[in-house]
Protein backbone atom coordinates (compact mmCIF):
# COMPACT_ATOMS: atom_id res chain seq x y z
CA UNK A 1 0.00 0.00 0.00
CA UNK A 2 1.64 3.14 -1.26
CA UNK A 3 0.72 6.37 1.41
CA UNK A 4 0.05 9.15 -1.20
CA UNK A 5 -0.43 13.07 0.07
CA UNK A 6 -4.50 12.28 -0.82
CA UNK A 7 -7.27 13.28 2.02
CA UNK A 8 -9.00 9.65 1.13
CA UNK A 9 -5.62 7.94 1.47
CA UNK A 10 -5.08 9.82 5.36
CA UNK A 11 -8.69 8.42 6.24
CA UNK A 12 -7.55 5.18 4.60
CA UNK A 13 -4.41 5.10 7.35
CA UNK A 14 -6.52 6.71 10.27
CA UNK A 15 -8.80 3.85 10.11
CA UNK A 16 -6.32 1.25 9.95
CA UNK A 17 -4.40 3.06 12.56
CA UNK A 18 -7.48 3.35 15.06
CA UNK A 19 -8.03 -0.89 14.19
CA UNK A 20 -4.09 -1.12 15.55
CA UNK A 21 -4.42 0.83 18.54
CA UNK A 22 -7.59 -1.04 19.49
CA UNK A 23 -5.57 -4.34 18.56
CA UNK A 24 -2.78 -3.24 21.25
CA UNK A 25 -5.09 -2.00 23.33
CA UNK A 26 -6.51 -5.22 23.71
CA UNK A 27 -2.95 -6.80 24.45
CA UNK A 28 -1.25 -4.31 26.55
CA UNK A 29 -4.88 -4.66 28.62
CA UNK A 30 -4.54 -8.16 29.24
CA UNK A 31 -0.97 -8.07 30.77
CA UNK A 32 -2.53 -5.84 33.95
CA UNK A 33 -6.09 -6.98 33.57
CA UNK A 34 -6.02 -9.81 35.62
CA UNK A 35 -4.80 -8.16 38.47
CA UNK A 36 -7.90 -7.15 40.22
CA UNK A 37 -9.53 -10.40 39.54
CA UNK A 38 -7.04 -12.86 40.64
CA UNK A 39 -8.69 -13.27 44.02
CA UNK A 40 -12.33 -14.13 42.40
CA UNK A 41 -10.81 -16.57 40.00
CA UNK A 42 -8.90 -18.54 42.35
CA UNK A 43 -11.40 -18.45 44.67
CA UNK A 44 -13.94 -20.07 41.66
CA UNK A 45 -11.31 -22.47 40.52
CA UNK A 46 -8.97 -22.74 43.55
CA UNK A 47 -5.59 -23.47 42.50
CA UNK A 48 -3.99 -20.98 45.20
CA UNK A 49 -0.84 -22.38 44.49
CA UNK A 50 -0.75 -21.83 40.83
CA UNK A 51 -2.02 -18.68 41.20
CA UNK A 52 1.12 -16.24 39.72
CA UNK A 53 1.28 -18.54 37.02
CA UNK A 54 -1.81 -16.63 35.61
CA UNK A 55 0.61 -14.06 35.14
CA UNK A 56 3.52 -15.54 34.51
CA UNK A 57 2.01 -17.30 31.46
CA UNK A 58 1.30 -14.25 29.82
CA UNK A 59 4.45 -12.54 30.67
CA UNK A 60 6.63 -16.19 29.17
CA UNK A 61 4.68 -16.16 25.95
CA UNK A 62 4.39 -12.59 25.12
CA UNK A 63 7.74 -12.50 25.22
CA UNK A 64 9.01 -15.30 23.50
CA UNK A 65 6.83 -14.69 20.16
CA UNK A 66 7.92 -11.09 19.86
CA UNK A 67 11.10 -12.44 17.96
CA UNK A 68 9.36 -14.96 15.75
CA UNK A 69 6.75 -12.62 14.87
CA UNK A 70 8.58 -10.16 13.73
CA UNK A 71 10.81 -12.20 11.16
CA UNK A 72 8.10 -14.09 9.80
CA UNK A 73 6.42 -10.92 9.10
CA UNK A 74 8.98 -10.11 6.86
CA UNK A 75 9.08 -13.25 5.62
CA UNK A 76 5.29 -14.23 4.84
CA UNK A 77 3.45 -10.25 4.99
CA UNK A 78 2.56 -8.34 7.84
CA UNK A 79 -1.23 -8.18 7.35
CA UNK A 80 -2.12 -11.91 7.15
CA UNK A 81 0.05 -12.16 10.77
CA UNK A 82 -1.64 -9.66 12.32
CA UNK A 83 -4.48 -11.33 11.36
CA UNK A 84 -3.34 -14.44 12.79
CA UNK A 85 -2.50 -12.72 15.71
CA UNK A 86 -5.95 -11.38 16.45
CA UNK A 87 -7.21 -14.80 15.83
CA UNK A 88 -4.79 -16.56 18.27
CA UNK A 89 -5.18 -13.91 21.11
CA UNK A 90 -9.45 -14.56 20.86
CA UNK A 91 -8.72 -18.43 20.67
CA UNK A 92 -7.04 -17.53 24.38
CA UNK A 93 -9.61 -15.61 25.83
CA UNK A 94 -12.14 -17.64 25.17
CA UNK A 95 -10.26 -20.46 26.33
CA UNK A 96 -9.32 -18.34 29.33
CA UNK A 97 -13.05 -17.45 30.00
CA UNK A 98 -14.28 -20.72 29.78
CA UNK A 99 -12.04 -21.93 32.13
CA UNK A 100 -13.02 -24.89 34.64
CA UNK A 101 -9.72 -25.12 36.40
CA UNK A 102 -6.31 -23.37 36.67
CA UNK A 103 -4.77 -25.52 34.27
CA UNK A 104 -7.27 -24.44 31.43
CA UNK A 105 -7.46 -20.93 32.73
CA UNK A 106 -3.36 -20.89 32.45
CA UNK A 107 -3.56 -22.47 28.85
CA UNK A 108 -5.98 -20.12 27.76
CA UNK A 109 -3.54 -17.28 29.16
CA UNK A 110 -0.64 -18.90 27.27
CA UNK A 111 -2.34 -19.00 24.02
CA UNK A 112 -3.51 -15.35 24.73
CA UNK A 113 0.13 -14.67 25.40
CA UNK A 114 1.12 -15.44 22.07
CA UNK A 115 -1.52 -13.46 20.17
CA UNK A 116 -0.90 -10.46 22.42
CA UNK A 117 3.09 -10.33 22.11
CA UNK A 118 2.30 -10.95 18.09
CA UNK A 119 -0.01 -8.13 18.35
CA UNK A 120 2.08 -5.81 19.75
CA UNK A 121 5.44 -6.22 17.49
CA UNK A 122 3.47 -6.98 14.46
CA UNK A 123 0.94 -3.33 15.20
CA UNK A 124 4.39 -1.13 15.66
CA UNK A 125 5.44 -3.11 12.09
CA UNK A 126 2.20 -2.16 10.07
CA UNK A 127 2.43 2.16 11.58
CA UNK A 128 6.17 1.39 10.04
CA UNK A 129 4.68 0.23 6.39
CA UNK A 130 1.67 2.51 6.17
CA UNK A 131 3.04 5.96 7.90
CA UNK A 132 6.44 7.53 6.13
CA UNK A 133 9.22 7.52 8.24
CA UNK A 134 8.85 11.55 8.93
CA UNK A 135 5.64 10.75 10.75
CA UNK A 136 6.15 7.36 12.36
CA UNK A 137 7.52 9.76 15.77
CA UNK A 138 3.97 11.33 15.64
CA UNK A 139 1.95 7.81 15.13
CA UNK A 140 4.31 6.00 17.96
CA UNK A 141 3.48 8.56 20.15
CA UNK A 142 0.06 8.02 20.19
CA UNK A 143 1.00 4.78 20.59
CA UNK A 144 2.82 5.50 23.43
CA UNK A 145 0.20 7.26 25.10
CA UNK A 146 -2.17 4.74 24.44
CA UNK A 147 -0.29 2.16 26.85
CA UNK A 148 -0.14 4.66 29.47
CA UNK A 149 -3.70 4.75 29.20
CA UNK A 150 -4.12 1.03 29.81
CA UNK A 151 -1.34 0.16 32.05
CA UNK A 152 -4.24 2.08 34.63
CA UNK A 153 -7.24 1.43 32.28
CA UNK A 154 -6.58 -2.27 32.68
CA UNK A 155 -6.86 -2.67 36.75
CA UNK A 156 -9.86 -1.16 36.59
CA UNK A 157 -11.67 -2.65 34.51
CA UNK A 158 -10.92 -5.88 35.61
CA UNK A 159 -12.29 -4.65 38.74
CA UNK A 160 -16.00 -3.36 37.17
CA UNK A 161 -16.16 -7.22 35.51
CA UNK A 162 -15.64 -8.64 39.00
CA UNK A 163 -17.93 -6.21 40.83
CA UNK A 164 -20.49 -5.63 38.40
CA UNK A 165 -20.51 -8.99 35.91
CA UNK A 166 -18.08 -11.75 35.88
CA UNK A 167 -14.44 -12.50 35.85
CA UNK A 168 -14.88 -14.44 32.74
CA UNK A 169 -15.81 -11.38 30.77
CA UNK A 170 -13.01 -9.84 31.31
CA UNK A 171 -11.99 -12.17 28.79
CA UNK A 172 -15.14 -12.37 26.53
CA UNK A 173 -14.52 -9.01 25.98
CA UNK A 174 -11.72 -9.78 23.93
CA UNK A 175 -13.03 -11.72 21.93
CA UNK A 176 -15.65 -9.12 21.00
CA UNK A 177 -13.28 -6.25 20.20
CA UNK A 178 -10.42 -9.11 18.57
CA UNK A 179 -13.27 -8.86 16.01
CA UNK A 180 -14.12 -5.52 15.36
CA UNK A 181 -10.15 -5.28 15.21
CA UNK A 182 -10.42 -8.00 12.27
CA UNK A 183 -13.13 -6.43 10.31
CA UNK A 184 -11.37 -3.13 10.39
CA UNK A 185 -8.08 -4.86 9.30
CA UNK A 186 -9.21 -7.17 7.03
CA UNK A 187 -11.49 -4.14 5.11
CA UNK A 188 -8.77 -1.56 5.00
CA UNK A 189 -5.44 -3.66 4.50
CA UNK A 190 -4.73 -4.59 1.05
CA UNK A 191 -3.73 -8.18 0.95
CA UNK A 192 0.27 -9.10 0.89
CA UNK A 193 2.47 -8.90 -1.46
CA UNK A 194 3.72 -12.26 -3.17
CA UNK A 195 7.22 -13.52 -1.68
CA UNK A 196 9.38 -15.94 -2.62
CA UNK A 197 9.13 -18.66 -0.05
CA UNK A 198 11.95 -18.76 2.42
CA UNK A 199 12.34 -21.25 5.41
CA UNK A 200 13.15 -19.29 8.95
CA UNK A 201 16.48 -20.68 10.97
CA UNK A 202 14.75 -23.26 13.06
CA UNK A 203 17.50 -24.15 14.98
CA UNK A 204 18.38 -20.61 15.78
CA UNK A 205 14.54 -19.85 16.73
CA UNK A 206 14.87 -23.40 18.87
CA UNK A 207 18.48 -21.83 20.85
CA UNK A 208 16.18 -18.50 21.02
CA UNK A 209 13.02 -20.06 22.81
CA UNK A 210 15.28 -21.94 25.27
CA UNK A 211 17.38 -18.25 25.92
CA UNK A 212 14.57 -16.38 26.71
CA UNK A 213 12.27 -18.95 28.34
CA UNK A 214 15.39 -19.80 30.60
CA UNK A 215 16.19 -16.13 31.02
CA UNK A 216 12.47 -15.25 32.45
CA UNK A 217 11.74 -17.99 34.70
CA UNK A 218 15.39 -17.06 36.49
CA UNK A 219 13.33 -13.62 36.78
CA UNK A 220 10.26 -14.97 37.78
CA UNK A 221 11.75 -17.17 40.35
CA UNK A 222 15.30 -15.76 41.40
CA UNK A 223 15.10 -14.72 45.10
CA UNK A 224 11.12 -14.87 45.16
CA UNK A 225 10.41 -18.53 45.20
CA UNK A 226 13.88 -20.10 44.77
CA UNK A 227 17.10 -19.20 46.40
CA UNK A 228 19.85 -17.69 43.82
CA UNK A 229 22.05 -20.17 45.03
CA UNK A 230 19.85 -23.12 44.27
CA UNK A 231 20.56 -25.51 41.68
CA UNK A 232 17.41 -24.89 39.55
CA UNK A 233 18.17 -21.37 39.64
CA UNK A 234 21.79 -21.88 38.69
CA UNK A 235 21.14 -24.54 36.07
CA UNK A 236 18.59 -21.98 34.13
CA UNK A 237 21.52 -19.32 34.64
CA UNK A 238 23.90 -21.51 32.80
CA UNK A 239 21.29 -22.99 30.12
CA UNK A 240 20.65 -18.87 29.49
CA UNK A 241 24.14 -18.31 29.36
CA UNK A 242 24.93 -21.07 27.01
CA UNK A 243 21.77 -20.92 24.77
CA UNK A 244 22.63 -17.50 24.14
CA UNK A 245 26.04 -17.45 23.01
CA UNK A 246 24.87 -20.80 20.74
CA UNK A 247 21.88 -18.40 19.13
CA UNK A 248 24.39 -15.58 18.38
CA UNK A 249 26.76 -18.10 16.75
CA UNK A 250 23.97 -19.97 15.02
CA UNK A 251 22.91 -16.45 13.32
CA UNK A 252 25.34 -15.40 11.83
CA UNK A 253 26.19 -18.57 9.99
CA UNK A 254 22.01 -18.90 9.05
CA UNK A 255 20.92 -17.65 6.10
CA UNK A 256 17.35 -16.43 7.02
CA UNK A 257 18.10 -15.35 11.01
CA UNK A 258 15.50 -15.23 13.22
CA UNK A 259 17.61 -12.03 14.32
CA UNK A 260 19.65 -10.47 12.16
CA UNK A 261 23.37 -9.93 13.98
CA UNK A 262 24.32 -7.65 11.17
CA UNK A 263 21.84 -5.04 12.47
CA UNK A 264 23.61 -4.18 15.47
CA UNK A 265 27.10 -2.79 13.13
CA UNK A 266 24.76 0.32 13.01
CA UNK A 267 25.36 2.69 15.51
CA UNK A 268 22.00 3.38 15.99
CA UNK A 269 20.47 -0.14 16.37
CA UNK A 270 23.05 -0.61 18.98
CA UNK A 271 22.72 2.54 20.76
CA UNK A 272 18.34 2.87 20.40
CA UNK A 273 18.24 -0.57 21.55
CA UNK A 274 20.07 -0.74 24.93
CA UNK A 275 18.69 3.07 25.58
CA UNK A 276 15.55 0.71 25.54
CA UNK A 277 16.73 -1.73 27.62
CA UNK A 278 17.75 0.31 30.37
CA UNK A 279 14.72 2.58 30.12
CA UNK A 280 12.95 -0.26 30.56
CA UNK A 281 14.83 -1.45 33.69
CA UNK A 282 14.90 1.87 35.21
CA UNK A 283 10.87 1.97 35.10
CA UNK A 284 9.93 -1.30 36.54
CA UNK A 285 12.06 -0.36 39.91
CA UNK A 286 9.49 2.94 39.92
CA UNK A 287 6.46 1.34 39.05
CA UNK A 288 6.71 -1.72 41.48
CA UNK A 289 8.33 0.65 44.52
CA UNK A 290 7.04 3.66 44.26
CA UNK A 291 3.42 2.52 45.72
CA UNK A 292 5.49 0.86 48.50
CA UNK A 293 7.22 3.08 49.72
CA UNK A 294 3.88 5.57 49.96
CA UNK A 295 2.05 2.87 51.15
CA UNK A 296 4.11 1.35 53.85
CA UNK A 297 6.52 3.75 54.60
CA UNK A 298 4.39 6.97 54.76
CA UNK A 299 0.99 4.72 55.94
CA UNK A 300 -0.98 6.46 52.78
CA UNK A 301 -4.13 4.00 51.81
CA UNK A 302 -3.56 1.08 48.99
CA UNK A 303 -5.83 2.95 47.09
CA UNK A 304 -4.05 6.41 47.03
CA UNK A 305 -0.78 4.73 46.98
CA UNK A 306 -1.83 3.17 43.33
CA UNK A 307 -2.67 6.80 42.38
CA UNK A 308 0.81 7.54 42.46
CA UNK A 309 1.17 5.64 39.05
CA UNK A 310 -1.05 8.62 37.70
CA UNK A 311 1.32 11.12 36.97
CA UNK A 312 3.51 8.56 35.21
CA UNK A 313 1.48 7.66 33.03
CA UNK A 314 -0.08 10.50 32.21
CA UNK A 315 3.55 12.68 31.79
CA UNK A 316 4.39 9.45 29.54
CA UNK A 317 1.05 10.26 27.29
CA UNK A 318 2.52 13.91 27.39
CA UNK A 319 5.55 13.40 26.39
CA UNK A 320 5.03 11.06 23.74
CA UNK A 321 2.67 12.83 22.15
CA UNK A 322 4.50 16.18 22.29
CA UNK A 323 7.89 14.07 21.46
CA UNK A 324 6.20 12.40 18.06
CA UNK A 325 4.89 15.57 17.08
CA UNK A 326 8.37 16.97 17.59
CA UNK A 327 10.34 14.27 15.97
CA UNK A 328 7.92 14.43 12.50
CA UNK A 329 8.44 18.39 12.61
CA UNK A 330 12.30 18.13 12.71
CA UNK A 331 12.88 14.76 11.55
CA UNK A 332 15.47 14.36 13.99
CA UNK A 333 15.29 12.22 17.58
CA UNK A 334 18.81 12.21 19.16
CA UNK A 335 17.88 15.09 20.50
CA UNK A 336 14.52 13.92 22.48
CA UNK A 337 16.67 10.54 23.25
CA UNK A 338 19.06 12.93 25.36
CA UNK A 339 16.15 14.97 26.79
CA UNK A 340 14.59 12.38 27.82
CA UNK A 341 16.91 10.13 29.43
CA UNK A 342 18.27 13.48 31.22
CA UNK A 343 14.79 13.26 33.35
CA UNK A 344 15.02 9.86 33.47
CA UNK A 345 17.93 10.61 35.34
CA UNK A 346 16.25 13.55 37.62
CA UNK A 347 13.06 12.01 38.23
CA UNK A 348 15.03 8.38 39.39
CA UNK A 349 17.66 10.32 41.46
CA UNK A 350 14.82 12.69 42.69
CA UNK A 351 13.15 9.66 44.00
CA UNK A 352 16.02 8.17 45.59
CA UNK A 353 16.29 11.08 48.67
CA UNK A 354 13.07 10.64 49.80
CA UNK A 355 12.64 9.34 53.66
CA UNK A 356 10.06 8.48 55.83
CA UNK A 357 9.05 13.02 56.75
CA UNK A 358 8.81 12.78 53.15
CA UNK A 359 5.37 14.71 52.14
CA UNK A 360 3.12 12.07 50.39
CA UNK A 361 2.83 14.02 47.30
CA UNK A 362 6.32 14.36 46.67
CA UNK A 363 6.52 11.32 45.12
CA UNK A 364 4.09 12.06 42.89
CA UNK A 365 6.09 15.08 41.35
CA UNK A 366 8.95 13.17 41.12
CA UNK A 367 7.28 9.57 39.13
CA UNK A 368 5.93 12.41 36.78
CA UNK A 369 9.31 13.48 36.27
CA UNK A 370 10.61 9.82 35.38
CA UNK A 371 6.96 9.75 33.17
CA UNK A 372 8.45 13.03 31.19
CA UNK A 373 11.69 11.10 30.35
CA UNK A 374 9.94 7.88 29.31
CA UNK A 375 7.18 9.06 27.29
CA UNK A 376 10.52 10.62 25.28
CA UNK A 377 12.25 7.64 25.35
CA UNK A 378 9.88 5.14 24.18
CA UNK A 379 8.92 6.39 20.25
CA UNK A 380 12.70 7.26 20.08
CA UNK A 381 14.07 4.47 19.90
CA UNK A 382 12.03 2.38 18.25
CA UNK A 383 11.86 4.88 15.29
CA UNK A 384 15.37 5.42 15.13
CA UNK A 385 15.83 1.23 15.00
CA UNK A 386 13.36 1.13 12.27
CA UNK A 387 14.81 4.58 10.42
CA UNK A 388 18.16 2.50 10.39
CA UNK A 389 17.21 -0.68 8.59
CA UNK A 390 15.71 -1.49 4.70
CA UNK A 391 12.16 -2.17 4.43
CA UNK A 392 13.13 -6.11 4.23
CA UNK A 393 14.33 -5.87 7.88
CA UNK A 394 11.55 -3.81 9.62
CA UNK A 395 9.68 -6.60 11.18
CA UNK A 396 13.19 -7.94 12.56
CA UNK A 397 14.22 -4.47 13.53
CA UNK A 398 11.26 -3.82 15.31
CA UNK A 399 10.97 -7.03 17.43
CA UNK A 400 14.49 -6.69 18.99
CA UNK A 401 13.67 -3.09 19.84
CA UNK A 402 10.78 -4.86 21.72
CA UNK A 403 12.29 -7.61 23.14
CA UNK A 404 14.84 -5.78 24.69
CA UNK A 405 12.63 -3.59 26.24
CA UNK A 406 10.81 -6.83 27.33
CA UNK A 407 13.95 -8.33 28.58
CA UNK A 408 14.78 -5.43 30.66
CA UNK A 409 11.82 -5.02 32.24
CA UNK A 410 11.74 -8.66 33.73
CA UNK A 411 15.86 -8.48 34.85
CA UNK A 412 14.32 -5.20 36.77
CA UNK A 413 12.13 -6.88 37.87
CA UNK A 414 14.66 -9.61 38.85
CA UNK A 415 17.33 -7.47 40.18
CA UNK A 416 15.59 -4.99 41.87
CA UNK A 417 12.96 -7.61 43.70
CA UNK A 418 16.62 -9.16 45.40
CA UNK A 419 17.96 -5.55 45.90
CA UNK A 420 14.62 -4.76 47.89
CA UNK A 421 14.22 -7.66 49.72
CA UNK A 422 17.74 -8.03 50.87
CA UNK A 423 18.06 -4.68 52.52
CA UNK A 424 14.69 -4.92 54.16
CA UNK A 425 15.57 -8.40 55.66
CA UNK A 426 18.28 -6.83 57.07
CA UNK A 427 16.20 -4.26 59.21
CA UNK A 428 13.66 -6.89 60.39
CA UNK A 429 16.70 -8.79 61.69
CA UNK A 430 17.33 -5.71 63.91
CA UNK A 431 13.94 -5.55 64.64
CA UNK A 432 13.14 -9.22 65.35
CA UNK A 433 14.46 -8.49 69.16
CA UNK A 434 11.74 -6.04 69.99
CA UNK A 435 8.78 -8.19 68.23
CA UNK A 436 5.94 -9.88 70.14
CA UNK A 437 6.05 -13.35 70.77
CA UNK A 438 4.76 -15.49 68.37
CA UNK A 439 5.52 -12.63 65.93
CA UNK A 440 6.52 -13.68 62.26
CA UNK A 441 9.11 -11.05 60.59
CA UNK A 442 8.36 -12.42 57.15
CA UNK A 443 5.18 -12.10 57.51
CA UNK A 444 4.93 -8.26 58.62
CA UNK A 445 4.75 -6.61 54.78
CA UNK A 446 2.07 -9.08 53.62
CA UNK A 447 -0.07 -5.82 55.51
CA UNK A 448 0.29 -2.52 56.39
CA UNK A 449 -2.42 -3.03 59.42
CA UNK A 450 -0.15 -5.20 60.58
CA UNK A 451 2.71 -3.15 60.84
CA UNK A 452 0.65 -0.08 62.40
CA UNK A 453 -0.57 -2.80 65.20
CA UNK A 454 3.02 -3.61 65.87
CA UNK A 455 4.60 -1.17 69.00
CA UNK A 456 5.98 2.45 67.83
CA UNK A 457 9.53 1.62 68.34
CA UNK A 458 9.36 -1.74 66.41
CA UNK A 459 6.91 0.05 63.82
CA UNK A 460 9.57 2.17 63.12
CA UNK A 461 11.87 -0.06 62.20
CA UNK A 462 10.33 -1.99 59.92
CA UNK A 463 9.28 1.63 58.01
CA UNK A 464 11.98 2.66 57.78
CA UNK A 465 13.85 -0.42 56.62
CA UNK A 466 11.25 -0.33 53.79
CA UNK A 467 11.48 3.09 53.28
CA UNK A 468 16.14 2.63 52.90
CA UNK A 469 15.31 -0.43 50.80
CA UNK A 470 12.97 1.37 48.13
CA UNK A 471 15.37 4.65 48.30
CA UNK A 472 18.23 1.99 47.43
CA UNK A 473 16.44 0.73 44.38
CA UNK A 474 15.40 4.38 43.16
CA UNK A 475 18.96 4.69 43.46
CA UNK A 476 20.03 1.95 41.49
CA UNK A 477 17.73 2.76 38.90
CA UNK A 478 19.25 6.44 38.79
CA UNK A 479 22.65 4.85 38.19
CA UNK A 480 21.46 2.45 34.78
CA UNK A 481 19.58 5.62 33.85
CA UNK A 482 22.80 7.79 34.08
CA UNK A 483 23.86 5.13 31.61
CA UNK A 484 21.79 4.85 29.71
CA UNK A 485 22.18 9.20 29.50
CA UNK A 486 25.64 8.29 28.28
CA UNK A 487 24.45 6.06 25.75
CA UNK A 488 22.15 8.76 24.41
CA UNK A 489 24.65 10.71 23.67
CA UNK A 490 26.52 8.50 21.61
CA UNK A 491 23.22 8.24 19.72
CA UNK A 492 23.34 9.03 15.73
CA UNK A 493 21.87 12.37 14.63
CA UNK A 494 20.12 10.92 11.50
CA UNK A 495 17.79 12.19 9.87
CA UNK A 496 14.29 10.74 9.42
CA UNK A 497 13.63 10.12 5.66
CA UNK A 498 10.86 9.43 3.76
CA UNK A 499 10.48 5.90 2.10
CA UNK A 500 7.81 3.97 0.28
CA UNK A 501 5.97 1.76 2.53
CA UNK A 502 4.30 -1.31 1.27
CA UNK A 503 3.25 -4.32 3.79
Amino acid sequence: MTVDETEHDASTVRTIFIGIMIGMALAAISQTLVTTTLPTMVGELGGLDHLSWVVSAYLLTSTVVVPFAGKLADLFGTTRLFQVAIVMFAAGSLLAGLSTSMAMLIAGRSIQGLGGGAIMTLAFTLVGHIVPMRERGRYQGYVASMFAVTSVIGPLLGGFFVDHLSWRWAFYSNVALAGVVLAIIRRNLPPDEKRAARGADLRGGALLVVTLISMMLVAVWGGQKLAWTSPAVVVLIAVALGGFVLFVRCERAASEPIVPIEMFGQRAVRTATTIGFMSGIAMFGVTVYAPTFLQVSLGVSATRSGMTLVPLMGCILVASTVGGRVMSRTARFKSLAVIGSGLLVVGTGSLATMTTRTATFVPSLYVGIVGLGLGLIMPVTLVAVQNAVTSERLGAATSVSQTTRKIGSTLGVAAFGGVFNTRVAAGLDEASADLPPGTAVDSLLDSPAAIARLPDVVATIVRDSVAEAAVLVFAVACAIAVLGFLVSLRLPNDELVDDDPNP
